[in-house]
């Protein structure tokens, strides 16, 4: 019972303390998913066709990403479908709208090479040609040098977060066992000292136990519960850090009241 006390305070002051946090994650996972095995196809893609230009190969470059246009248009859709996610946070949102302006030049070289190819006038031909690779040399950077290293930032931020939360848990473990161990050793103990000091121990365990349970349920939402949003339970941990910390500094401050010794009654003289 002396558990489920602090729980249920803790739970209680969720309302006032918790907090959303989005990685891409579950409502979106799925997109996140195929967002980002459209990425990679899209850049597969672009890779064959360089491989064709670097070999002179123009007109089979240009049968290519003729072939892949109605992907390329799938996957611009795709990216704008993603700044329609509520859910979604403002790195996400960058993230599809670099990705949008990537196939959106990509599309745009394609369409040019297209019209290049039916082009009977040489001196057009040449000018289309140029732009249609202008374009997509535009939209291969975008993709190499803005999606990708945004993609690589938006993994080690939440790796980093989740390192984090791991980190918190194991010391709210540790906090937990410490002074648990305090807390029994004071128990058997009946003076006005060991008294003080048990409850001071109980104070900081049940701080430990709220730490400890508001990064477990964290980790337990981030990784096994639907929704793109996990929630950090500051309620409970902000709790117990306070409880913990308060409990901590009266017990280093914690003086126990003396009783003087009662004099013995003086001897009545003999008369």
């Amino acid at each position: 019972m002396r558990y489920i006390k602090v729980i249920i305070i803790s739970l209680l002051l969720l309302n006032a303390f918790f907090t959303p946090v989005l990685i891409s994650a579950q409502s979106i996972d799925d997109y996140a998913e195929n967002f980002i095995a459209r990425v990679e196809q899209d850049f597969n893609i672009l890779e064959t066709a360089g491989q064709y230009l670097d070999e002179s190969k123009f007109d089979q470059a240009v049968k290519y990403l003729l072939e892949n246009k109605d992907y390329f248009e799938d996957s611009n859709r795709l990216y704008l479908d993603g700044l329609n996610y509520p859910d979604a946070t403002d790195q996400e949102i960058d993230i599809f709208n670099t990705a949008a302006d990537a196939s959106a030049k990509i599309l745009e070289g394609i369409t040019t090479l297209g019209l290049a190819a039916n082009e009977t006038d040489a001196t057009k031909i040449n000018a289309l040609a140029t732009s249609g690779v202008d374009s997509l040399d535009a939209g291969y950077a975008l993709y190499y040098n803005n999606l990708y290293p945004k993609l690589n930032d938006l993994y080690s931020s939440a790796q980093t977060t989740f390192l984090l939360y791991v980190v918190g848990l194991i010391v709210g473990l540790i906090l937990l066992l410490v002074t648990q161990i305090l807390y029994m050793k004071q128990s058997d103990t009946y003076t006005l000292d060991g008294i003080g000091r048990k409850a001071l121990f109980k104070g900081m365990r049940n701080g430990a136990l709220a730490i400890f349970a508001g990064f477990l349920i964290t980790l337990v939402t981030l990784l096994f519960l639907p929704g793109s949003t996990y929630y950090i339970m500051w309620g409970p941990v902000i709790y117990g850090g306070y409880l913990f910390f308060k409990s901590l500094i009266k017990l280093l401050r914690f003086r126990p009241e003396l009783v003087p010794p009662q004099q013995p009654p003086s001897p009545t003289p003999v008369t």
